[in-house]
């Protein structure tokens, strides 16, 4: 399992502590509050803020994603920013939970600590039977890749791992990049290759063509060492529409020692989601059985 960097497992704890919140409650990530001694800004992970009669409360919450369970200083400096803030309370959240010597500091010093430990499938059959997610993806078997270059016909032809680029970006693609962008573009014309195909049925077949009129619009292959415009694709491919079943990236739970938690459900990369590598989490506040769907972005979308 890939280690969550900090700001994500801000990110994540502040999502979580939204399905655990109840009604009024403000939950903020990465935000700045002023020091009540000097006025200057100290930076909190997530700032959880809900009404109490007439009293406003403020809850923060520290995150750590480091190697090893943290430490009392850790605890001690947490305990001295809940001061400095003017904050109720305070909550330590560590990926690798704390040492026992935090663990009692933490006790003495009024610093609750929450958890994310890894659960089993069988532990929320429950409320969620799902052993993955069906989701239909675009495919397709390329047969003859061809690129018009606008030079001598000796020096276009058909492509063999070409080194692609936007023009417009400079960004390297893969052919499947290429492709899909020109289906992107038929669809735009009214022409939608994968219309009408059955999940896990017949295949079709065929030549498909995007000249590039504008060449801010187009792709650059490189060529004895220069790049140069590509001012058509041709491809000659069979495509289908096919069922793809996505494991559980992760089960874990969220909260307090005693208290309320959320158990989650995740996929770290679901097929047909959007253009971009997404991610979907499916998450239950175990007090109230509220179930809720979050789409995140896909942590491979970093690499």
């Amino acid at each position: 399992m890939a280690e969550r960097k900090g700001k994500d497992l801000e990110i994540l704890v502040a999502q979580l502590e939204s399905a655990l919140a109840g009604e009024n409650v403000v939950i903020t990530s990465n935000e700045e509050i002023a020091d009540v001694v000097t006025g200057e800004p100290r930076e909190v992970d997530v700032a959880v803020r809900t009404g109490v009669g007439s009293s406003q409360l403020l809850i923060i919450v520290e995150c750590r994603d480091r190697k090893g369970r943290q430490d009392v200083t850790w605890i001690e400096g947490l305990a001295a920013k809940r001061t400095s803030v003017g904050a109720d309370k305070a909550v330590a959240v560590s990926r690798n939970g704390l040492s026992d010597p935090a663990l009692l500091k933490a006790k003495a010093l009024g610093i609750a600590v929450a958890s994310i430990e890894d659960i089993s499938l069988d532990d929320i059959k429950s409320w969620c039977k799902l052993d993955g997610l069906t989701t239909q993806q675009y495919a397709v078997r390329f047969k003859e890749f061809y690129a018009d270059l606008g030079l001598l016909a000796e020096q276009s032809g058909s492509l063999h791992n070409p080194v692609i680029v936007r023009k417009v970006s400079g960004d390297r693609c893969s052919m499947a990049d290429v492709w899909n962008s020109m289906l992107e573009t038929l669809k735009a014309q009214g022409d939608d290759l994968y219309d009408g195909l059955a999940p896990d049925g017949p295949h079709r077949e065929a030549q498909v063509q995007v000249t590039y009129a504008n060449p801010a619009d187009c792709y650059q292959i490189e060529v004895g060492g220069q790049m140069v415009d590509v001012k058509q694709f041709r491809v000659d491919a069979e495509f289908w529409l096919q069922n793809v079943v996505v494991p559980p990236t992760r089960v874990f739970t969220y909260g307090q020692n005693g208290g309320p938690a959320v158990d989650v459900l995740e996929f770290d990369q679901v097929p047909g989601l959007g253009p971009e590598p997404m991610g979907l989490r499916i998450q239950r506040n175990a007090v109230t059985g509220i179930v809720s769907v979050v789409p995140v972005r896909s942590k491979t979308s970093d690499q």
